[in-house]
């Protein structure tokens, strides 16, 4: 089996596309078993970031979400837990 991918990159998209994406990679994470997956998108405006971190607030499967640390993409990547 291959391994499940533990990030997904949505630099670019725009926010129904984002968190479109980050919907269905979460679903598949759960499915896989996974505790803990990260959300690449960037800095910039802060638009994606704030959607998908909305978003995030209303998915039962997502336990918490806080933004990267150092050496982790800091604010440009969300680090979610889930359920």
């Amino acid at each position: 089996t291959s391994m499940p991918k533990l990030e997904i990159n949505v630099l670019g998209k725009t926010s129904l596309e984002a968190v479109s994406e980050v919907e269905s990679f979460i679903y598949q994470a759960n499915m896989h078993g996974l505790e803990e997956i990260k959300v690449i998108h960037g800095v910039g405006e802060g638009i994606l970031l704030k959607a998908i971190r909305e978003y995030l607030k209303t998915n039962k499967k997502v336990a918490e979400f806080r933004r990267g640390k150092y050496g982790e993409g800091e604010n440009g990547v969300t680090v979610v837990t889930l359920k």
